[in-house]
């Protein structure tokens, strides 16, 4: 049981009210130190995380977590101490062996680094961010760059680049493909928290849809991966997959698909990660907002037809705006090139 939910534990098993005031205090502290950190108060969330170790020095979360904030302060001896003492007290924590493993890596320990992924991967196998990392990694060792300077291991692999930006390629679409995926667990788009989503429609559960054990998926997946494939000439990692159905007045808010990690300077995955988007159904194309693809930086418009797969680097944002009366669904696919 983490020590973030343990207050009533604590009460019911007799706690001196010394350890439990200690406790209450460490909390507020860390609790405090996590929405600082969030604001970018870095230097203040530091301190905080330091006075809940100060009450509380068995308490592993707050250990990694200042390893992790230390990490974006560049002080990586400091971090790796932190994130180590973490592991001491909960040997199978698997963001510590995260965090430790982007240490080692930045630090040019590279097969310590590999294994301290590994051992977070194995951990927790549902993380695709621990799976990206450990894959991307492994795939810059294996092409001789061990460089903790990823502008040198990305920049050789030219085959990373796409053809064209944004390169569009074509599916057939099956109709039963569109009734099965209709047909699944899905959340308002107005009440979808941490997506850019928004109005009318209805979106997958989560970012995992082709782990979903159906048979259609599994065939459209080995499609679109062969697809991803070959706009990227190489190997990939998929990390999201997702499904939007846009009814009238639904849209998507201008954004990119890229994360805290894919902007982490000492690893760069933004150049190795792109976004697939496919179009199952356009929807009604008849009306002032017929759901156009908005490219930026530099601007460009695409009308979706049914069958479309268009790719693009995850770090181009994009938006689109929908006011059509029949359904439009599209799915979507965030991946890495190895």
């Amino acid at each position: 049981m983490s020590y973030l939910n343990s207050t009533e534990s604590t009460i019911q098993l007799g706690v001196p009210a010394q350890a439990y005031n200690s406790l209450r205090n460490a909390e507020t502290h860390f609790k405090l130190a996590f929405k600082l950190k969030g604001l970018g108060r870095l230097k203040e969330a530091e301190s905080n995380y330091r006075q809940a170790i100060a009450l509380r020095p068995d308490l592993p979360e707050a250990h990694n977590n200042l390893g992790h904030l230390l990490q974006e302060l560049n002080r990586w001896d400091e971090a790796e101490q932190n994130i180590r003492q973490a592991l001491a007290l909960r040997p199978e924590y698997a963001d510590a062996h995260f965090n430790l493993g982007k240490a080692l890596h930045v630090k040019g320990d590279i097969d310590l680094a590999l294994e301290s992924l590994k051992k977070a991967s194995e951990i927790n196998p549902e993380s695709r961010q621990y799976g990206a990392l450990l894959n991307i990694l492994t795939s810059r060792k294996y092409h001789g760059k061990n460089s903790n300077t990823a502008n040198d291991a990305v920049a050789h692999r030219k085959q990373f680049r796409l053809p064209a930006n944004p390169l569009i390629s074509s599916r057939p679409v099956e109709q039963d493909l569109i009734s099965n995926l209709s047909s699944m667990g899905t959340r308002e788009m107005d009440s979808a928290q941490n997506t850019p989503v928004f109005g009318n429609g209805r979106c997958s559960l989560g970012y995992n849809t082709f782990t979903e054990d159906y048979p259609f998926l599994k065939t459209l997946e080995q499609d679109l991966s062969k697809a991803m494939k070959e706009a990227v000439n190489s190997e990939i990692y998929v990390v999201d997959s997702f499904f939007n159905i846009y009814g009238p007045g639904a849209g998507i808010h201008p954004h990119t698909h890229l994360n805290e990690l894919d902007e982490d300077e000492h690893f760069c995955l933004w150049k190795q990660k792109f976004s697939l988007i496919y179009y199952l159904s356009v929807g009604d194309q008849n009306c002032n907002k017929p759901g156009i693809l908005k490219l930026y930086d530099p601007n460009e418009d695409i009308l979706p037809r049914e069958g479309m797969i268009v790719v693009f680097p995850a770090s181009r944002k994009h938006s689109a705006i929908y006011s059509g009366k029949k359904d439009r669904i599209m799915v979507g696919v965030n991946f890495y090139s190895l």
